[in-house]
């Protein structure tokens, strides 16, 4: 578990009571490692990676203790803060913290550390309440009235000799002694300038001198340097020719040197020093291997270099390194570091690897150079077309100022510029440099840049986003207004979004010619902005195409770039395996990447927040870490890419009952899977092709149990981070309305992002037959994420064998995509005989051999009876045993004898009679009805107005179900699934088609029960062929689901415009004939032929003769019911005097039914039309919404009859 507690929570409520507590928390619940130290500044050290402590304890002898102190922290006339008592006075204990967290900030600056203070005093401070709010100021915690400070600090400082254990430790002290020494000698160096001899020096309040202040000042010494005192130059490695080549140096510095014939190499340091005269000489230069190995220890001198007239103290030193007998150059990275008097005064490295690279390891004077912004871009890791294109337009405006100067009128190039591309790219840092060019070419006066974005440039109140544009563009004058993510600020499809204020003042401003000191720089991603210059002519036309610059995604190279740049300025180095392990890490998740990969942020983030977090972890069983441990970055510090056991899943296959070749098909494959990573391991550039595939065969045949193996896999191998199986199908991914289905398509894609998306019954996104529907649009955006080389995902597409094939030749763009196919053949007689043992053996059952015998017949019987396809295979026997086996077992054993069931292997065995047997028994497993799924169905089937036969219909048919599964039969087999819905438009024939679908899949008559609509007009007086088409894509879309045949339009109303429903029932009849699965069908008219019988059958009580529904016309008081639920949903409600309008007005639109307005579609719109009424009043007086429609909202709903129709013909 990771700490994420800081100091500052550890001591925010710190006192003397839970002193030892807190310290203690430091180290369990923070993780930081102690470090005692022997000097008079500090007494102990904790440190995290990011925070460092330092505690000093402020413990006065017995006389002292007693007496309270007052505080005070403020210095005047440059003398330290004063602590006083009654009797004395001395200096802050803190100021001594303060003086050790300069000193510490030297090599751990903020960011990324900080450095906390704790002072503890056994002594009691008159003050501490008030200067509290002081020490926060300062980042200090002060305890006082410490008791048993002897106990605090277990752990002794380390003595000044032990160098080989303790060596930070050692290190610190060292470094802080001589920072304290460099203090002193500079106090006294102040004396000297003219300061009283009465006054005070550091020493003066010592409280182990008390005395001293009375005696005379003390001799000046000479001042003794320290790490402020020196300041580096230049560092360089030579290399010098081998002996047989005069052994001289070669001229150019080089920071990589090639190992082939490599000797020797001269190391020289410049540096000079800022003392009066030149210090003794006490240097030393040690050379580490990147294992850290002190291959070179030596004690040098420095050499005088040449005066300049700044009067500083100029010096050389210079060494050659050659092998000796137990160490050789090697390729790696090799660390210098240069000490004055165990000082560290500078660290640098160098690699030897396959050839020479020049440079210098180090120069001070280049970062004091003013810095040219094209030679800085050129220097930028990547970016090459940016580059090219920035030197293009920089030789542009070149061109144009020369002809200008020589009095040739030429327009210069447009300033205004656009950067698109991903997060991470550089974007913004080049941006900063464009406005430093523009103004070295004398484009721009100031060259700032202001950067802002959609949020900061829209206000709150109406046109407030004209003033802020302003705004903006007056604190960018002479530079550049960069707009990042300028693409938001473009909606079409709002056309009141207040973004569209700001582009339009942005226009205005581009488009005054008189005004030409700024530049707008618009920012985002490529495909974004380029829809906006595409939609947006106005930009078009003032950024033209050659003022766009692309910034590409880095190449892993690249990366590796950015990551060894940001270890050299940060003072680590990696080592050879951990350079490998990050390059298979970064090119791994180079290759999964999309448009929001973060590029150099993504290479940043992972060094601080992956790897240095391991390497923190890492050095915390370390006690005392060298300092080339606290540099060398590990392979064990990089996140693992290291292949997982991945037999475990393969083993589970290899278990699987069957499916032998589709075993050996999957392993060839994982094979090549496997090869390939191990050529990526090894450095071999190796592309994996795309690795989805299509699952073919029937249900019950392993499809989804394999799709979650080949993910436990291939998350195993590293291809895909999660690796769980997101299951979908149509429904989930298709919607009813324009842009819905993208919606889903899009938020299934997001959840499916490192698993494995399962597609099943892939075929139903693709009507051929429909070229409106909207499953295409499902399989377009599936096909533009099937389409990139590397996505995190795996797609699974599953069906059956000729539905999955005949999508695949409809669509060959899918099937270029999905490059493997395998095949789930259906199991055989033994194969389903072995899965029932097992799962048997699951539930600690098992069978005799009569009841194995009774169950191959079953299982025999049931495969001839289907014909071998379409029955559930596996699945049939798993529900077989669990839901109908064990329950008869069940009711067998009640009846035994306790002595029997006291018996366990009466308990075990599962015998022959518990076997359903095919000729008298329904051997249809049906699993627990989902009681929860029929009460809500139920539940909308009464909230529906009227249509009380139709409820009680409904609910028969549950009773009828019930009845059946409590018997051991299936409703399918005893029932048909075929109804006739017979009413007028609009009377909730769909409505209550969908609610029995729902019925149905909740009592596992149906696996799904979804609802597919399909109009009659579709298909009316179209030729026979086209009809059937329509209606075999309609079934097969409607496969373990509900179809529902809309006849009822008006124009099917009419006696000679009535569609034939016996002829369609036929032949659906025989498409569910030949067509695998389970159907239900509901078909919808205005009448049929049954439909007196039925009427006077209803008569005598018989509601539901032949499946037919009669959905009676709606009364006008139920229709007015419907209007109140209506409004009521758009939180409207009726007034009296409007209530009592509008039921007149439904009792004369009742009068003329045959006009086809006395639905509930109608008085959805009627609903509508009074809300936009009601809604309009509230906004024309200005009075607050009203939730009350009055009678003034619908005196427009004045019924005037129509004519009646002439009828043609004779009376």
């Amino acid at each position: 578990m990771e700490n994420t507690l800081s100091f500052a929570d550890v001591l925010k409520d710190i006192h003397a009571e839970n002193l030892r507590e807190k310290l203690q928390a430091l180290e369990t619940e923070c993780g930081a490692r102690k470090l005692s130290l022997s000097n008079p500044l500090t007494d102990v050290v904790y440190m995290t990676e990011s925070e460092l402590l330092l505690v000093k304890g402020d413990f006065l002898p017995p006389d002292k203790r007693v007496e309270s102190w007052l505080a005070d922290e403020e210095s005047y006339n440059n003398e330290p803060p004063l602590y006083f008592s009654e009797s004395s006075h001395r200096e802050s204990p803190l100021y001594a913290l303060r003086r050790a967290q300069t000193f510490y900030s030297r090599f751990f600056p903020e960011p990324p550390f900080s450095i906390r203070l704790l002072l503890l005093c056994n002594y009691s401070i008159i003050n501490f309440d008030d200067m509290l709010p002081v020490w926060e100021e300062l980042g200090a915690t002060v305890v006082h009235n410490v008791t048993g400070e002897q106990f605090l600090f277990s752990e002794p400082a380390a003595p000044a000799h032990d160098t080989d254990d303790e060596p930070d430790d050692e290190e610190f002290d060292r470094l802080l002694e001589e920072f304290i020494a460099g203090c002193s000698e500079e106090e006294q160096k102040e004396e000297e300038k003219g300061e009283d001899s009465e006054s005070v020096s550091e020493e003066d309040w010592d409280e182990d001198e008390p005395d001293e202040e009375d005696e005379p000042a003390a001799p000046v010494k000479e001042p003794v340097p320290n790490a402020s005192s020196f300041e580096v130059e230049t560092v360089k490695t030579c290399r010098i020719y081998p002996s047989g080549k005069g052994g001289k140096k070669e001229g150019m510095p080089l920071k990589t040197f090639a190992l082939r014939h490599l000797e020797r190499i001269e190391f020289c340091v410049d540096f000079f020093c800022l003392l009066e005269k030149k210090p003794a000489d006490d240097y030393e230069v040690l050379l580490y291997s990147d294992t850290g190995r002190i291959l070179s220890h030596r004690k040098l001198a420095a050499a005088d270099r040449p005066e300049e007239p700044d009067g500083l103290i100029r010096l050389s030193l210079q060494t050659v390194w050659e092998p000796g007998e137990d160490w050789t150059w090697k390729k790696g990275k090799y660390l210098v570091e240069v000490r004055f008097h165990h000082l560290i005064l500078h660290i640098a490295s160098f690699t030897v690897a396959d050839k020479d690279v020049e440079g210098v390891l180090y120069e001070w004077e280049v970062s004091l150079k003013k810095s040219d912004p094209f030679e800085e871009l050129q220097h930028m890791v990547g970016l090459k077309g940016v580059k090219e294109q920035m030197e293009r337009y920089r030789a542009r405006v070149c061109l144009a100022l020369n002809r200008k100067n020589k009095g040739l009128d030429t327009p210069l190039p447009s300033l205004h510029a656009a950067f698109m591309g991903s997060p991470g790219t550089g974007k913004t840092t080049v941006a900063r440099l464009y406005g430093q060019m523009l103004k070295e070419l004398g484009l721009l006066s100031k060259g700032h840049v202001v950067c802002e974005k959609r949020s900061t440039l829209l206000g709150q109140n109406y046109s407030s986003e004209q003033e802020k544009t302003l705004a903006a563009l007056e604190k960018a004058r002479g530079g550049v207004l960069f707009i990042d993510e300028a693409y938001l600020l473009y909606k079409p499809e709002d056309p009141k979004d207040p973004g569209k204020n700001v582009l339009e003042t942005l226009l205005t401003e581009m488009g005054n010619g008189n005004d030409t000191d700024w530049a707008l720089l618009l920012a985002g991603y490529t495909e974004e902005m380029n829809g906006l210059f595409t939609q947006n002519p106005g930009f078009d036309s003032r950024i033209p195409r050659q003022n766009r610059y692309v910034f590409e995604d880095y190449t892993v190279d690249e990366l590796m770039q950015i990551a060894d740049s940001y270890c050299e300025q940060n003072r680590y180095f990696l080592s050879p395996g951990a350079r490998k392990a990050l390059r298979n890490k970064v090119q791994r998740d180079y290759h999964l990447r999309d448009k929001s990969f973060g590029n150099g942020r993504y290479i940043k983030s992972l060094l601080t927040d992956d790897v240095l977090q391991s390497m923190s972890v890492r050095l915390r069983s370390i006690k005392e870490p060298s300092l080339i441990q606290l540099m060398t970055i590990t392979q064990e510090d990089i996140p693992s890419l290291r292949v997982k056991d991945y037999t475990r899943p393969m083993k589970k296959l290899q278990s699987m009952v069957g499916l032998s070749q589709l075993k050996q098909n999957i392993e060839r494959h994982l094979q090549m899977v496997r090869m390939q990573m191990l050529r990526n391991e090894q450095g071999i550039p190796s592309e994996l092709p795309p690795l989805h595939m299509a699952f073919v065969g029937n249900p019950g045949t392993g499809k989804t149990t394999v799709a979650d193996l080949i993910g436990e896999v291939y998350a195993s191998l590293g291809i895909l981070s999660v690796g769980h199986v997101v299951r979908v199908e149509r429904k989930d991914l298709v919607g009813s309305r324009v842009g819905e289905t993208e919606q889903k398509t899009a938020e299934v894609l997001k959840r499916a992002k490192g698993n494995v998306l399962f597609i099943d019954e892939a075929y139903t996104l693709y009507d051929e037959s429909n070229p409106a529907d909207f499953g295409r649009r499902a399989i377009e955006s599936l096909l533009t994420v099937l389409a990139r080389d590397h996505i995190d995902m795996l797609v699974v597409l599953a069906g059956y064998p000729e539905e999955m094939k005949a999508l695949f030749r409809m669509n060959q763009g899918l099937a270029s995509r999905i490059p493997y196919v395998f095949h789930f053949e259906d199991y055989t007689a033994d194969e389903l005989l072995e899965i029932a043992r097992g799962v048997a053996d699951r539930m600690h059952y098992h069978f005799t051999p009569a009841a194995l015998a009774s169950l191959r017949m079953l299982i025999e019987s049931k495969m001839k009876a289907h014909g071998g396809t379409d029955w559930g295979n596996a699945r049939f026997v798993t529900r077989l045993i669990s839901n109908i086996v064990i329950p008869r077992m069940g009711e067998r054993l009640l009846k035994l004898s306790p002595e029997r069931l006291a018996d366990k292997q009466t308990l075990l065995t599962i015998r022959k009679c518990d076997i359903p047997q095919p000729d008298n028994e329904a051997a249809d497993v049906a699993e627990e009805f989902d009681e929860a799924a029929i009460e809500h169905a139920l539940k909308r089937l009464d909230g529906m107005v009227g249509l009380n036969q139709v409820k009680q219909n409904v609910y028969n048919l549950v009773k009828v179900a019930r009845h059946l599964r409590q018997t051991g039969r299936s409703y399918a087999d005893c029932c048909s699934l075929r109804w006739n819905f017979v009413g007028h438009t609009g009377t909730g024939k769909s409505t209550v088609a969908g609610i029995i679908g729902d019925l149905l899949k909740a009592m596992h008559i149906l696996e799904e029960g979804h609802l597919v609509e399909v109009k009659v007009e579709e298909f009316y007086n179209a030729s026979e062929h086209k009809a059937d088409e329509i209606l075999k894509s309609a079934m097969i879309r409607s496969r373990q689901g509900l179809l529902f045949i809309d006849g009822d339009a008006s124009v099917f109303a009419r006696p000679d415009s009535r569609f034939n429903g016996e002829e369609l029932r036929f032949k659906l009849s025989a498409l569910m004939a030949d067509l695998p699965g389970t159907y239900a069908l509901v078909i919808a008219e205005h009448d049929s032929r049954t439909h007196r019988l039925t009427q006077s059958l209803r008569s005598t009580g018989l509601s539901d003769f032949n499946h037919t529904y009669y959905f009676e016309d709606y009364t006008p008081e139920e229709l007015f019911q419907i209007l109140g639920q209506c409004l009521t949903r758009k939180r409207l409600s009726l007034s009296a005097e409007a209530a009592a309008h509008l039921s007149a007005y439904l009792h004369k639109l009742c009068v003329r039914r045959e006009l086809g307005y006395a639905n509930a579609r109608t008085m959805k719109l009627i609903a509508d039309s009074i809300a936009e009424i009601c809604w309009q009043r509230a906004g024309t007086k200005k009075t607050p919404e009203s939730r009350c429609v009055l009678l003034e909202d619908v005196q427009g709903f004045v019924w005037k009859d129509f004519p009646a129709e002439p009828r043609i013909g004779f009376k």
